[in-house]
């Protein structure tokens, strides 16, 4: 559980970080 609970939370923190700089760039 822990494994991949973590595995997701990088996942969306990569997601997250990849839309900020998207509306960054607009």
């Amino acid at each position: 559980m822990g494994i991949y609970s973590t595995y997701y939370l990088c996942r969306l923190d990569i997601f997250i970080r990849e839309q900020v700089q998207l509306h960054s760039l607009k």
